[in-house]
């Protein structure tokens, strides 16, 4: 008998050691914490285990719960608002302390069906963020349209977010020796939108489908058959540079005999800072390496780096070349195939490299030096401009091609020094232009003459009686007699005494 009173004894320890708060009392521990709640859900027996705290084992009690909530969307008043999570107790011996409510999830129960059309708009808009940049490249030609099935389940976790899965079918190579499965995939779709309502962001998640990839068929493409393959990004590209090009502002490209017309008409439209036109002129003159073979209007990487880095020191960078860049620059060098000018201050220059493809001209390459550095970047930007225009030995070279008789005044090359003399042109014979300088009237044969028509504002340099060289000024022209600014003094001066760079 006594024995059998110690075992009811045990067993009596045992409970009490193991009890539980009443469903009343989570209950309304929760109805106090949530006053608006319309429902709790107990969706769990609970248990009771040890958890680690404070530097020590404290018992602790845990439920999972559901707790219904009524909206307070004023655009939704009749939806209801389920909040999913979990109960904890802090346990001493038989008593159960409230701690706190762990949440979990949230659904919007009641929401209304939304517009399918809209959503598949959307997913096709959203392609991109669906099919990340690897899956593009192992898929062969364009997914299927995105198909949502009538009893497609919609779920809401906040008022800015859907979540439902939906099916698309993409034939896939699989490896790189030709494999190639055609497969029926469900994926799950989280779509956000915005406080108007409007789609605006997409996730892409497994779909919650326990068979959510069916294979429907399989293929081995040989060597040639692949190299014929488009995959999902080239015909990707070519679509986003159909549109791209479609939405450009178009840019007539005027008829450009040389170097310097091709530098003005790119300055021109650099000068201008505007995106739509740039991008519309670098489609049409940037050289067609810069381009995919298989699609013209799509860049390469090397290609869509470049413009945008041109769109960076043009558009929308710190420092823009519009600030630091004359209307008319200053030449810094022409060369048979590039051409750099200055910038304000001569501390940048610009380079374009220049060449044609079926008699057009290209560029090859743009490299725009940009002063980024604060305080050296407001000295270019205050620099003033002068007139711009190009040098007299610039424009001789400019207009070289054009037809020079007997006594026409040209510059004539003189290999020693460097250095480009006053002359009149004789004849030509043997590889060597005849000509005789305007100083001293000396004759000459050399190998390099331009046409020469000085212009105010030219620089020249004078050599002075001690051998030195200086530089001058023409203030004005008058025949063959100049006025030149020699160290800050008008000084009458002759054509044949100066010599041009």
């Amino acid at each position: 008998m006594k024995k059998s009173f110690l075992v009811i004894l045990v067993i009596i320890l045992g409970q009490a050691l193991i009890a539980q708060p009443t469903d009343a009392k989570v209950k309304a521990d929760l109805k106090a914490k949530f006053p608006s709640a319309t429902n709790i859900i107990l969706r769990s027996n609970g248990t009771t285990g040890k958890e680690w705290e404070n530097n020590e084992y404290i018992s602790v009690y845990r439920r999972d719960v559901s707790i219904e909530l009524p909206s307070t969307n004023k655009n939704y008043p009749k939806v209801k608002v389920m909040l999913y999570g979990g109960v904890r107790y802090n346990v001493n011996g038989t008593n159960h302390t409230f701690s706190k409510y762990n949440p979990g999830s949230e659904e919007i129960i009641g929401m209304p069906k939304p517009n399918k059309e809209e959503l598949l708009k959307f997913l096709d808009d959203q392609v991109l963020e669906i099919f990340r940049l690897a899956e593009r490249n192992e898929i062969i030609g364009l997914p299927s349209a995105f198909e949502i099935n009538e009893n497609t389940k919609y779920s809401w976790p906040s008022f800015d977010r859907l979540e439902f899965d939906t099916w698309v079918t993409y034939e896939k190579l699989i490896n790189d020796i030709g494999d190639a499965k055609t497969i029926k995939e469900a994926i799950k779709i989280r779509m956000y939108r915005d406080e108007n309502g409007s789609w605006n962001r997409i996730d892409k998640g497994t779909a919650s489908i326990e068979n959510n990839k069916i294979i429907l068929s399989e293929k081995k493409y040989s060597a040639v058959e692949r190299a014929k393959l488009k995959t999902f990004e080239m015909l990707l590209q070519s679509k986003l540079a159909e549109k791209k090009i479609n939405a450009m502002q178009p840019i007539d490209l005027p008829a450009m005999k040389d170097n310097y017309e091709v530098m003005n008409f790119v300055h021109s439209q650099f000068l201008s800072a505007d995106k739509a036109k740039i991008e519309s002129m670098l489609y049409q003159l940037l050289a067609s390496f810069y381009f995919s073979k298989t699609d013209k209007n799509v860049p390469t990487r090397d290609g869509q780096e470049l413009i945008d880095k041109i769109l960076k020191n043009t558009v929308s960078g710190d420092f823009i070349y519009k600030n630091q860049y004359c209307e008319k620059p200053e030449i810094k060098e022409n060369g048979n195939g590039s051409i750099d000018y200055w910038n304000k201050d001569k501390t940048a220059y610009t380079r374009l490299e220049l060449g044609t493809e079926n008699n057009n001209w290209k560029l090859g390459g743009i490299t725009i030096y940009i002063i980024s550095t604060l305080e050296k970047a407001q000295k270019t930007e205050a620099t003033a401009c002068g007139n711009g225009n190009l040098t007299t030995v610039q424009r001789g070279e400019k207009n070289a091609n054009q037809k020079i008789t007997k006594n026409d005044w040209v510059l004539a090359y003189y290999d020693s020094d460097g250095y480009w003399y006053p002359s009149f042109y004789l004849g030509y014979a043997n590889n060597y232009y005849d000509i005789q300088y305007f100083q001293g009237n000396a004759k000459s044969k050399v190998r390099k003459v331009i046409p020469f028509m000085p212009e105010v504002g030219d620089k020249a340099f004078v050599k002075l009686q001690n051998g030195q060289i200086t530089e001058v000024i023409i203030k004005s022209i008058k025949g063959t007699d100049i006025v030149i600014d020699f160290n800050g003094t008008d000084t009458n001066y002759k054509l044949s005494g100066v010599m041009f760079r």
